[in-house]
């Protein structure tokens, strides 16, 4: 009975261990961001992003990554949202 024990505490303190501040579902406001909004609609919406290159601008919240990328007249023509992994 006593190595079950251990072995349970081991269990448990590993998991523990692992828990992070990440979450399964991006942030809520990236929500409210669609394909064919305006560059200026999303930083109104979203605020500044954390890097912006020529191909489009990045957000980053909570573990999670939001990509932008815009046409030449500034709409959004693509939005990934992907978890970043560490």
């Amino acid at each position: 009975m006593k190595p079950t024990v251990a072995l349970l505490t081991i269990a448990v303190a590993c998991l523990a261990g692992c828990s992070s501040t990440r979450t399964k579902t991006s942030p809520k406001a990236w929500a409210a961001v669609s394909e064919g909004m305006m560059k200026e609609q999303i930083v109104d919406t979203l605020g500044q992003p954390a890097s912006q290159s020529s191909s489009g601008q990045v957000w980053q919240n909570e573990g999670w990554e939001l990509r932008i990328a815009y046409d030449d007249s500034g709409r959004a023509t693509r939005i990934v949202r992907q978890l970043v992994l560490k």
